[in-house]
């Protein structure tokens, strides 16, 4: 009995995770305002991963976004074209080529992290705080198997 019900669990977060996934992406995406110059999610999810790590090599960033190396070039070479991200030698090997937010990225990406956040406060604002603070817990708990 107590197999079934953990498959049936497992059978749900599959099927509910990606549409969730997908819902959330609709209603927590900012305005086109936040997004100058028509970035793809993907950029932006790469200016995001530039913010939090400061600096990356192609393959990092291509093995973190589980992406082929030449997709992820394409996409650098289009946020370089567009300003958002500089090629950069690394300090202690110069064969090192790291990637990071040029101050046009940062800035984009910061007004596109305060505009996600907007957005979550609008629907955090429909909860009673208990139940807040039950989608805190909730969403670690997603994190820490996901992680």
């Amino acid at each position: 009995m107590a197999e079934t019900a953990f498959k049936k669990r497992a059978a749900y977060l599959a099927h509910t995770l990606p549409e969730l996934n997908k819902r959330i992406r609709a209603r927590v995406a900012p305005p086109a305002k936040f997004i100058i110059g028509g970035l793809t999610i993907g950029q932006v999810l790469v200016l995001q991963y530039l913010a939090d790590h400061h600096s990356a090599t192609m393959t990092e960033l291509a093995t973190w976004a589980n992406v082929a190396l030449p997709t992820m070039t394409v996409t650098i070479q289009r946020l370089v074209k567009l300003g958002r991200v500089e090629r950069v030698h690394d300090a202690q090997d110069r064969r090192v080529v790291k990637i990071q937010m040029t101050r046009q990225g940062k800035r984009e990406c910061a007004n596109y992290q305060a505009g996600v956040q907007d957005a979550l406060e609008v629907l955090l604002a429909t909860l009673k705080p208990q139940a807040q603070v039950q989608l805190e817990k909730a969403l670690r708990v997603l994190e820490a198997i996901f992680t």
